[in-house]
């Protein structure tokens, strides 16, 4: 009675720990054991065989009950609480329930045991049943033996790998079944006399104190190690596991470091201690959503930055059992953000320094050539005889001031070039070839030129950049044909993530050694004729493309052809 009694203790602890993972199961492990207790007392007190027998078969219901429990405890307390469903109870049970059957109906088989009335021991004042086990018997103890062991096996497994805190509710555990369980094991063995006294309920006091200790003293079914699996210590993000009581139930290594704390020391605190105002009370009740935010502490009186993700968790029925938390330092991301930003700021600052510089330049620039032109035209309408030598600087300096001029509009065309992708839109590059064809017209029927144009896709971009792309890439085209009528062709491929687009042509060519330097900002190659242009066309083509997020490239023969290769990526 006195092992009922430490058993009822360990009970009411349970009871008030009851919404916690592997309480139901403990539960009812302490009350087979009660019974197993209150059972073999109430046998030993019999005075008739009759009665004896009768509370002996009672006796068998918490035999064949305690392995059943002691099971599902070690699936629920390890984790494993999926491996328990009401099939796998029921399968486990099947024998169980055979031989209580078996127990109830002895008297017409005898599976169980066989009777030979009560044995007085000790001078009479000890009355114990004369009995020798059946087969049915052992079969349902190798039964149950197995249960035992394979319960010991998952906590034995829990204790090698889990934390100091949990090493002692699992050692406490472990040491409070191995007990009555080697008690039994000796009462079966015949290891003492009288061999009819079974020991097994008396070491249950021994079990009740070892599973008060560990639930008053090292917080078993407080602190479980629930969802410890997921847990693991090599991840470089922190995880912190914690209860319905907002209490910090697991932690590992990367988590410990970011907080600067013990994780051992932590556990069973409240999280509030370690990151106050992290997790509520009203997101562990109702909340079954994944919540991420930042949040600004002092670890270490040192301000940081944590990026959190607090996970629910939730039994197999889907009720929330606590919180995971996702920890990453964000401090120094957030500081270098921050720097970059700045300098980005800076960047665009000096850009819109420099449009103003060169819009002003181009203005101030403009007006001296355009002064020249008209001089050089007021000398040529007031001169009329001039000599040939004189007529000649005239027509270098016309030539220079026209040539400043265009290279003045091609400088402030090149610095307007862009990126912007809010005014990115579909274009259909068909019809932007053919806005570039349109505003040539007068040049491509001048000079005879041939377009063909294939099958074009339809890009994001901006418009009227890539009409002046297509048009400066026809203009060079026909201004470097060479003395034939020009002949262009424009087509278009696709892998895929990209468009390649591809303007060709059978002109001069270009030196294999000016190659590298064709998309340089007014930088022309050596021709045997003279080539009107600033220069500047490839290099405008490039920006744009690179505005575009694409890539240009050339391939000449010097007397055949160029071809220039633009990609332009696909977007959604």
């Amino acid at each position: 009675m006195l092992a009922a009694a430490t058993m009822a203790i360990v009970a009411v602890g349970a009871w008030q720990r009851r919404d916690v993972p592997g309480s139901t199961a403990f539960l009812l492990l302490i009350g087979a054991m009660m019974l197993w207790a209150v059972t073999y007392g109430l046998q030993i007190a019999g005075a008739t065989e009759g009665t004896k027998l009768f509370w002996a078969n009672a006796n068998h219901i918490a035999v064949a009950a305690v392995p059943i429990a002691w099971i599902g405890f070690a699936l629920q307390f390890t984790g494993r609480d999926h491996l328990l469903t009401p099939r796998t109870v029921g399968t486990l049970s099947v024998i169980p329930s055979v031989y209580l059957v078996l127990v109830w109906t002895n008297p017409r088989h005898e599976l169980i045991r066989q009777s030979f009335g009560v044995q007085s021991v000790h001078d009479g004042s000890l009355l114990l049943i004369d009995q020798a086990f059946g087969p049915a018997f052992w079969i349902h103890a190798v039964y149950g033996y197995a249960l035992m062991a394979t319960g010991a096996v998952l906590f034995a497994q829990l204790f090698v790998w889990a934390p100091k805190v949990y090493r002692r509710q699992v050692g406490m555990l472990l040491l409070g079944a191995v007990i009555p369980m080697a008690a039994n094991l000796a009462f079966h063995t015949n290891l003492y006399t009288p061999s009819n006294f079974d020991l097994t309920p008396f070491s249950f006091v021994a079990t009740g104190v070892l599973f008060f200790v560990a639930i008053y003293q090292y917080q078993l079914l407080d602190l479980v190690p629930i969802a410890r699996e997921s847990v693991v210590d090599t991840l470089t993000e922190g995880i912190i596991v914690v209860d319905k009581r907002n209490q910090i139930v697991d932690i590992n290594n990367a988590a410990a470091t970011i907080l600067e704390v013990d994780g051992d020391a932590v556990l069973g605190t409240s999280v509030h201690q370690v990151l106050p105002d992290v997790v509520t009370d009203e997101e562990l009740s109702e909340d079954k959503s994944s919540v991420s935010n930042e949040v600004t502490c002092k670890i270490d009186e040192t301000p940081r930055t944590l990026a959190v993700t607090k996970t629910p968790l939730v039994d197999v029925n889907e009720n929330p059992i606590g919180r995971t938390l996702t920890l990453r330092d964000v401090t120094e991301t957030r500081a270098l953000e921050a720097e970059v930003s700045a300098q980005l700021d800076e960047v665009m600052a000096v850009n819109r320094e420099l449009e103003t510089f060169t819009t002003a330049i181009s203005h101030d620039l403009r007006q001296p050539a355009r002064t020249t032109e008209r001089y050089i035209d007021r000398v040529r309408r007031s001169e009329t005889d001039l000599s040939t030598e004189n007529d000649e600087i005239l027509a270098v300096a016309q030539t220079n001031a026209e040539r400043m001029q265009s290279m003045l509009s091609d400088l402030l065309a090149y610095s307007r070039i862009e990126r912007n992708e809010d005014q990115f839109e579909p274009i259909s590059l068909t019809a932007v070839v053919d806005q570039a064809t349109t505003s040539l017209r007068f040049s491509i029927e001048e000079t005879d030129t041939t377009v063909s144009v294939g099958e074009l896709p339809t890009v994001s971009g901006i418009e009227h950049q890539l009409v002046r792309l297509f048009q400066n890439l026809i203009s060079n085209a026909i201004r470097y044909s060479g003395p034939e009528p020009p002949v262009i062709s424009i087509d278009a491929t696709a892998t895929e993530t990209e468009h390649v687009l591809t303007v060709t042509d059978e002109g001069v060519g270009i030196d294999p050694d000016e190659l590298e330097y064709v998309f340089e900002l007014f930088t022309r190659g050596q021709h045997a004729e003279p080539v009107p242009g600033t220069g500047a066309g490839l290099a405008l083509c490039k920006k744009i493309v690179e505005q575009h997020g694409g890539s240009i490239g050339i391939e000449s023969t010097l007397g055949e052809g160029t071809t220039v290769i633009v990609r332009l990526p696909k977007r959604e």
